[in-house]
């Protein structure tokens, strides 16, 4: 179709309209106009696109979700078009960088520079560029910005980016802007947090899903169907169920983004809409299969009993806590004690109604696994046998957009040190402790003074390996929340790479050769004590037993 050209007048009432001194309903009909429109010319839309951009910062939200409206569809139809950059931007660089020798800067921290110039549309780029990578190394910096910078424009633009690096500490900033008193930043800090697990904030999502702000309103929703999609898509059907344009549109975005398990219906709904906008944005969402219906609503369900990352390592490390004071302080003849409390304990988790079903069996048993501390021979295999309840090695949970989540990279560390690290004692210390318990149960070899040495060394081995394994499983699984990623040099003199995992790699590794020393150093002191007695061989054992009981 050959672009149409609007008369002078045309021209000048649309631009009238659009300008800082039009009144805000003028703006939102020329804007509505401007969206409605795809057959406008190149240079047309070259002229109306800076008046556009500036509605887009406009004080009133609905003129800027108008704005926003059509930006987004000029600027999908025509890509060639680009945001105006502003004329001093290059000199506003050089002045930054006048006295900085360029050959020595990296384009990250020429971006970084670029977020101080005043220009909103060169500091925005900026942003976008240095978001894209995900490089954590660039969060403290970003931080920082964000807590200098008066701009609510700039702070509002960045917090919506934030949601692409992966540091633990980003959902905690964004969460203390939820309470902003500007609108725009509440909803850029929930579109960002909508990225990161953050059940913590159910509550604060289930406040602002009832906002009057559309924007608050449809990011808290979208983040709340994440951890209760019933109550996110009772919303959603009241959003689309409305009367209002604007809520009807931002209902049929969520459908569109989330596919909830009641999408055919709302669908039906939305293509009744009295909004033209409205009916041709639901006629582009396909309907949901009977699969995928079956598959959403066994999602939601996994979903839904997820357990907390953060609680779970809670939970494991107060069983390892008792673990480690049974382990302590007591003895095998106090089995039938233990054995009366932790029943009790047991009775009084099934008898509470704050626990889950999945969260009592776990409870159970954990106080099982513990009591074998005074049954088994091999003190650490109680510790796989937790962290198999606590911590799982793969996460076969589904994420608000129906996809199966990844297990974090520690979880799958801490299993390959804890692995690493049973087999390890175990293959050093061979079957001597078996040995050793065997012949500590013969009445005639029992007091023998060489036995009970042995057997004393064994038990503080034992302890040993279990509080320090213990210890370290504990620390990997929280590592990535005491220290931020930072970056390693590819030898790329521009560019330097982030390796969010390079420290908590290193520390398992020397974790584990911890426990290999430690087994090592009870193997050479056994063997000490054996070769100072006479003892070179297990029949050479059995006879000095026999000889000196």
């Amino acid at each position: 179709m050959k672009p149409t050209t609007l008369s002078n007048s045309w021209k000048t009432l649309i631009n009238d309209s659009l300008s800082q001194s039009a009144s805000n309903r003028d703006k939102i009909a020329a804007l509505d106009f401007i969206h409605c429109q795809n057959s406008l010319s190149i240079d047309l839309l070259e002229e109306f696109l800076p008046r556009i951009e500036e509605c887009v910062l406009d004080s009133d939200k609905t003129v800027r979700q108008y704005a926003r409206r059509a930006r987004n569809r000029i600027l999908d139809c025509y890509p060639e078009l680009h945001h105006p950059q502003d004329k001093e931007q290059s000199r506003s660089i050089s002045d930054i960088l006048k006295n900085t020798d360029l050959k020595t800067l990296t384009s990250k921290q020429i971006l970084l520079h670029k977020l101080k110039l005043q220009s909103r549309f060169v500091v925005f780029d900026a942003m976008d560029r240095l978001t894209a990578t995900g490089d954590n190394a660039l969060v403290d910096p970003l931080i920082e910005y964000l807590k200098e910078e008066k701009d609510e424009y700039k702070v509002s633009y960045l917090l919506r980016l934030m949601g692409r690096f992966t540091d633990y500490r980003v959902p905690d900033i964004l969460a203390e802007y939820l309470n902003h008193e500007d609108p725009r930043i509440v909803a850029n800090a929930l579109e960002a947090l909508c990225e990161f697990d953050t059940p913590e904030l159910i509550t604060r999502f289930a406040e602002l899903s009832v906002s009057s702000d559309c924007r608050i309103r449809t990011s808290a929703v979208r983040a709340l169907y994440k951890y209760d999609p019933k109550v996110a898509e009772y919303h959603i059907s009241e959003m689309v169920r409305t009367n209002n344009m604007t809520l009807q549109e931002a209902g049929v975005f969520l459908l569109s983004i989330l596919r909830p398990s009641n999408l055919n219906e709302l669908l039906a709904i939305a293509n009744l809409s009295n909004f033209t906008s409205v009916r041709l944005k639901a006629l582009e969402i396909q309907p949901m299969t009977e699969e995928e219906e079956a598959r959403k609503k066994s999602g939601q369900r996994a979903y839904s009993n997820k357990p907390n990352t953060f609680n779970d390592v809670l939970n494991l490390g107060f069983f390892l806590l008792i673990a480690t004071i049974l382990l302590l302080f007591s003895k095998p003849a106090s089995l039938g004690i233990f054995t009366a409390v932790f029943f009790f304990a047991i009775l009084f988790a099934v008898m509470s109604p704050n626990y889950s079903k999945t969260l009592l069996q776990k409870i159970t048993v954990s106080f099982a696994m513990i009591l074998m501390l005074l049954i088994t021979e091999s003190k650490i295999l109680v510790l796989p046998a937790l962290l198999g309840l606590w911590i799982s090695w793969t996460d076969t949970a589904f994420n608000a957009m129906g996809r199966v989540t990844k297990s974090p990279y520690p979880h799958m560390l801490a299993w390959m040190f804890l692995i690493f690290s049973t087999l390890t004692s175990m293959m050093i210390q061979g079957t001597f402790p078996s040995l050793l318990s065997s012949l500590a149960k013969i009445p005639k070899l029992a007091n023998s003074p060489l036995l009970k040495e042995l057997v004393n060394k064994q038990i503080y081995l034992d302890r040993a390996v279990f509080l320090l394994t213990a210890f370290m499983l504990i620390a990997i699984l929280t590592f990535s929340r005491w220290f931020p990623s930072g970056s390693v040099d590819d030898g790329n003199e521009k560019e330097k790479k982030t390796n969010p995992n390079i420290k908590i790699y290193v520390v398992a590794l020397l974790f584990a050769l911890s426990i290999v020393a430690v087994n090592l150093a009870y193997r050479f002191s056994m063997t000490v004590t054996l070769r100072t007695s006479g003892v070179d061989s297990f029949e050479k054992l059995l006879t000095v037993l026999t000889a000196n009981p």
